[in-house]
């Protein structure tokens, strides 16, 4: 695969030898283009040359995040979303690819997520989408209130327990749950952009977000977290007892001193850039414009 002037967008990692992701050309970016493209990465092939494939297929949206699934008896699907409901859907086994629009998406989607085999995608408007087959897309978000006026709302980042039990995050430090087919917003405790939220096994939940803001809750609790950072923080997850946040350039480890700089690196070398972080079986991935990484066995080491 060529490295050099291209940019990472968005990914999602099944497992740890196995990596989806969308990338899009520099010099285009430069230039205000837009176009992505689908690329794949396997470990399992013997062949190092052979481990990354492109789906050919080049879309004139930019991809917002990625989202894979493989439900009991089916096979794989890969979805890309994009800003103005645009997807598109791969199945990696039969490379059978299909490219669309959710129909009823009329307003900005932030993102795409992955709960127990099922895909939600959500954004402004308080909008939440759950995928129910190939093209079909159902609306379920709680959306305006009477009382929203000219705020700014929106969701930037979904997760859950399971998909009749989620947590959305988003504009003005709003957190909303989904329980028992009703939406339900949590009193927040700060008003700062929250970007990420990560639902963790003991069902605790985390949420970081603008100006070194983070937030941990269950039910209907929740309280602010001392972080000791200042800068944006764009995506949490946990793993394995772990806590990591990743800025625009650094993973970030939470401690009782706050959010400190991690240092488990293979052989010293740190990733330049990072921006998302993605859960994974057995471990953890961090992907920025620039880098790719994998955490496993207590160390982060070098894909791209």
């Amino acid at each position: 695969m060529e490295k050099e002037g291209w940019l990472f967008l968005c990914g999602c990692a099944p497992f740890l030898d196995l990596v989806f992701c969308a990338r899009e050309k520099e010099e285009l970016a430069d230039e205000n283009v837009v176009a992505s493209a689908f690329y794949a990465w396997d470990e399992q092939k013997s062949d190092p040359d052979k481990r990354w494939m492109v789906y050919n297929m080049v879309v004139n949206w930019r991809a917002q995040g990625i989202a894979t699934i493989k439900p009991h008896g089916s096979i794989r699907t890969t979805v890309a979303i994009g800003s103005h409901g645009q997807y598109f859907e791969v199945e990696p086994e039969s490379l059978t690819k299909s490219e669309g629009a959710i129909k009823k998406s009329s307003i900005i989607l932030r993102c795409i997520a992955s709960v127990d085999n099922v895909i939600f995608a959500a954004g402004m408007g308080r909008s939440v989408f759950i995928r129910e087959s190939l093209g079909e897309w159902r609306e379920f978000g709680p959306g305006n209130s009477g009382s929203d006026g000219d705020r700014i709302i929106g969701f930037e980042a979904i997760d859950g327990f399971a998909p009749d039990n989620l947590i959305a995050v988003g504009w003005q430090g709003e957190i909303w749950s989904y329980s028992e087919g009703k939406w339900t917003q949590i009193t927040s405790p700060t008003n700062t952009n929250l970007n990420a939220v990560s639902c963790a096994p003991d069902g605790t939940v985390y949420s970081v977000g603008d100006n070194g803001i983070m937030v941990i809750g269950k039910g209907d609790q929740w309280e602010v977290v001392d972080t000791g950072r200042s800068e944006n923080l764009q995506a949490v997850s946990d793993f394995a007892d772990e806590v990591f946040v990743a800025t625009d350039f650094r993973i970030l480890k939470l401690t009782d001193d706050g959010l400190v700089s991690e240092q488990r690196f293979q052989d010293g070398d740190e990733p330049a850039t990072c921006l998302s972080l993605f859960k994974t079986e057995g471990g953890l991935m961090a992907m920025g414009p620039k880098d790719l990484f994998r955490f496993s066995d207590g160390i982060w080491n070098r894909i791209i």
